[in-house]
C-alpha cells in the first residue's frame, strides 16, 4: 500500500511539471564530462528560451568564495536553433586556465516527467576538486536522453595552479527543465593580477541583444632608470632619468643619505665610493623598485695636459701671418697642425696662410700621462681691389693681478671703425680704450676694424691673476717687563716685500726684525704693516712695560761701637731707596728717626737692628754695640 501511494504521488508531481512547462519554448543542452570519480555521467537539461533561462553561463561561477571576474565578458544571444558558448576564466592567484565550451546545440522542446532536474540540481556548483600539483584534471560530462539524469559538479579550488577543461558537446533534445535548475550559475571567479581573461558566451534563443561588459585592467608601475654616467672621479655630478611606466609617485635614494622626489634629478657625489641608487615608483595598484650602482673614484695623482692656445688674429686677407701663443698646462711636447698641411712643434709658432680659405688649427699637447687637443679656426679672405683694413693693437700689460687696468693702443691700418671685445662682456668703440679686469682669468681681447672695403680682426690674451696679498705676522721675545725694556721683534709675514713698524712710543723701523727699547712704563700698541705690489696687511700686538721695582737697601754706621756706660751712640743712616726706618737698639728702646742718637746706661752687649722700608719691600741691617762697666776709681 505504501509503495502504491508513493508511485501515485510521484506521478502527480510529474503531471504537474509537464502541464506547467510544456507551453514554454526552450532549447536543450547536452553535456559530457570525464573524470576518475564520475565516469560517463549523463544529464539532459532544458533551458527556457527566455532571459531567465540562459543557462547562467554569462555569470559562470567556480567556487563559492570567489568574486566576479573583473575582466571582459562578451555575451551574444543568437537564434533558438544554435547555442555556442566559450568562457575563459582564471582563478585568483592561479596561473592556469579554465575553459568551457558548448557546441553543436540542438533544439529541444519537451522534457518528460521521468527526465526532469530537481530544484537543487546544478552543474559545477558545490563540489570541490583539489588537483595535485603534478596532475591535470579533465572533466567530461554528457547530458543524455530523458531517461537518465546524472549531475557532476566540479570546482577549481581558489589558488590552484592546475588546468580544468570542461566541454559540453552534441547536446541532444530535451523536453523539460525545472525553474530551479542551473548550470554554474552562482559561483564567481577573481582573476589573477598578472592575468588577462576574457569571457565570450553566445547562447541561442529566439531573440536577444549582444551584451559586452566593461573591461578593467590593473596597470602596475614598472621601474626603470638611466644615468648619463655610472663611474667617474669625485666630485661626480650625475643626471638621472626616470624611464618608469604607470607612475604617480617616485622616491629616489642616492646611497649617500640624500633623496629626491623629482622625476629626473641631478645629484653630485663629493666623496669616492660605491653608491647604490634606488628608485621606488608607485601608483594606486602597488609599487616597484630598481637599483643601480654609481662608482666614484678618488682624483688621480697623475697630472694630465690641458691644451689651450690663442692667436693674434683670427681672420684677414691673404697672405695672412698669424702668431699663435700656447696657453696649455702640464705640457712636455706639443704638435701644431695649421690646417693647410704645415705643422710645427714650437711653443709659439708664427704661420703664414698664402691662400684664401677657412683653416682648422689643431694643437695636441702631450705629457707622460696623456694628451689633450684644442681646435680653432682661421679665416683667410681673397685680396680685394680696394684697400682693406688691417687690424693690429698693443697693450701695456698682458698679465697682472686683479684688479688689472690695461691701456689698449690701436695700431691698425686703413680703419674707419673700431669694435673692441674685452672678453669679460665689456666692449668699446673707442680707438684706444682703457679697460679694467676685476676678476682673475684669461681673457681673449678681440679688435675688429672695418672700412668700406671690408673688415679685419685681431686677438690677444690678457691673463689676470688672483692677487697674492701679504699676510702680516710677527713675534717678540718678550711681551712684558720692567722699564727700561728691550724687545727683539721677528717678522713672520707671508708674501711681504716691505715692513713698516710703529712701536707705539713714536719709535718706528723698516727693518724686517728690529730691536726696540721701551724706556718708560706703559702699554704700547706695536703695529706691523706688511706690503707687496698687490697691497698691504697689518697686525697689532701689545707690549706691557712695568714701572721698575726699587727695593730698599738697609745700611748704617755709628760713631762708636764700644765704650763705658753710660755710652752715647750716634747712628748714621746709609740706606738706599728708603721711605721708612725702624730702629731697634737691643735694650728695649726703638726709634723711627732716620739717624737717631741713643744712650746705653748699663753695661752689656747690644744688637742694633735697622729695618728699611719702601712700597716695593724691606731690608734689614744689624750691628753690635758693646757697653763696658766704668772702672772703679781708687
Amino acid at each position: 500500500m505504501r509503495a502504491f501511494n508513493k508511485i501515485t504521488f510521484l506521478g502527480l508531481v510529474f503531471v504537474f511539471l509537464i502541464s506547467t512547462c510544456s507551453t514554454l519554448p526552450f532549447s536543450g543542452t547536452s553535456a559530457s564530462f570525464s573524470d576518475t570519480k564520475y565516469t560517463n555521467a549523463e544529464i539532459t537539461a532544458g533551458a527556457w528560451d527566455t532571459p531567465a533561462s540562459w543557462i547562467g553561463l554569462s555569470d559562470l561561477n567556480l567556487t563559492t568564495n570567489s568574486e566576479k571576474l573583473n575582466e571582459s565578458a562578451n555575451i551574444s544571444r543568437g537564434d533558438k536553433d544554435s547555442i555556442s558558448t566559450y568562457e575563459s576564466l582564471l582563478v585568483e592567484n592561479s596561473s592556469d586556465n579554465v575553459s568551457s565550451s558548448l557546441n553543436n546545440v540542438s533544439s529541444a522542446e519537451n522534457l518528460t516527467s521521468n527526465s526532469s532536474i530537481t530544484e537543487n540540481s546544478s552543474i559545477a556548483e558545490k563540489e570541490t576538486i583539489k588537483p595535485t600539483e603534478a596532475g591535470r584534471n579533465s572533466i567530461d560530462s554528457s547530458m543524455g536522453d530523458k531517461d537518465s539524469i546524472s549531475t557532476y559538479e566540479s570546482l577549481l579550488d581558489e589558488n590552484s595552479s592546475d588546468n580544468v577543461s570542461s566541454s559540453l558537446n552534441n547536446v541532444s533534445s530535451a523536453e523539460n527543465l525545472t525553474s530551479n535548475s542551473s548550470i554554474a550559475e552562482k559561483e564567481i571567479i577573481k582573476p589573477t593580477e598578472a592575468g588577462r581573461n576574457s569571457i565570450d558566451s553566445s547562447m541561442g534563443s529566439s531573440s536577444g541583444p549582444t551584451t559586452t561588459s566593461e573591461k578593467h585592467e590593473r596597470d602596475f608601475p614598472v621601474t626603470n632608470i638611466s644615468s648619463n654616467v655610472t663611474e667617474g672621479y669625485a666630485p661626480l655630478t650625475v643626471q638621472f632619468t626616470d624611464l618608469s611606466k604607470n607612475v604617480i609617485e617616485r622616491n629616489w635614494a642616492f646611497g649617500d643619505g640624500d633623496t629626491s622626489t623629482e622625476k629626473n634629478p641631478v645629484h653630485t657625489y663629493s666623496i669616492a665610493g660605491n653608491y647604490n641608487v634606488n628608485l621606488t615608483v608607485s601608483n594606486e595598484n602597488g609599487n616597484s623598485s630598481k637599483l643601480a650602482t654609481i662608482t666614484v673614484h678618488e682624483q688621480p695623482d697623475e697630472v694630465i695636459p690641458v691644451a689651450n692656445f690663442s692667436s693674434d688674429i683670427t681672420e684677414g686677407v691673404a697672405p695672412l701671418t698669424v702668431q699663435f701663443t700656447d696657453l696649455s698646462k702640464n705640457v712636455i711636447e706639443r704638435n701644431w697642425a695649421f690646417g693647410d698641411g704645415d705643422t710645427s712643434t714650437e711653443k709659439n709658432p708664427v704661420h703664414t696662410y698664402s691662400t684664401a680659405g677657412t683653416y682648422e688649427v689643431s694643437l695636441i699637447a702631450n705629457n707622460e700621462n696623456g694628451k689633450s687637443s684644442k681646435l680653432a679656426t682661421i679665416t683667410v679672405y681673397e685680396q680685394l681691389d680696394g684697400i682693406v683694413p688691417v687690424a693690429n693693437f698693443s697693450n701695456n700689460f698682458t698679465e697682472g693681478y686683479a684688479p688689472l687696468t690695461v691701456q689698449f693702443i690701436d695700431l691698425s691700418e686703413n680703419v674707419t671703425q673700431w669694435k673692441w671685445d674685452f672678453g669679460d662682456k665689456g666692449t668699446s668703440t673707442e680707438k684706444n680704450p682703457v679697460h679694467t679686469y676685476s676678476v682673475a682669468g684669461n681673457y681673449n681681447v678681440n679688435l675688429t676694424v672695418s672700412n668700406e672695403n671690408g673688415n679685419s680682426s685681431k686677438l690677444a690674451t690678457i691673463s689676470v691673476l688672483q692677487p697674492i696679498l701679504p699676510v702680516a705676522n710677527f713675534s717678540s721675545d718678550i711681551t712684558e717687563g720692567f722699564a727700561p725694556l728691550t724687545v727683539q721683534f721677528t717678522g713672520n709675514s707671508e708674501n711681504a716685500t716691505g715692513w713698516n713698524w710703529d712701536f707705539g712710543d713714536e719709535g718706528t723701523s723698516t727693518e724686517k726684525n728690529p730691536v726696540h727699547i721701551f724706556s718708560a712704563a706703559g702699554n704700547y700698541n706695536v703695529n706691523l704693516t706688511a706690503s707687496n705690489e698687490n697691497g698691504t696687511n697689518s697686525k697689532l700686538a701689545i707690549i706691557s712695560v712695568l714701572q721698575p721695582v726699587v727695593v730698599p737697601v738697609a745700611n748704617f754706621t755709628s760713631n762708636v761701637t764700644e765704650g763705658y756706660a753710660p755710652l752715647t751712640v750716634a747712628f748714621t743712616d746709609l740706606s738706599e731707596n728708603v721711605t721708612e726706618w725702624k730702629w731697634d737698639f737691643g735694650d728695649g728702646d726703638t726709634s723711627t728717626d732716620q739717624e737717631p742718637v741713643h744712650i746705653y746706661s748699663a753695661a752689656g752687649s747690644y744688637n742694633v737692628s735697622l729695618i728699611a722700608n719702601n712700597e716695593d719691600g724691606t731690608s734689614t741691617k744689624t750691628s753690635k754695640i758693646t757697653v763696658n762697666e766704668n772702672p772703679k776709681v781708687t
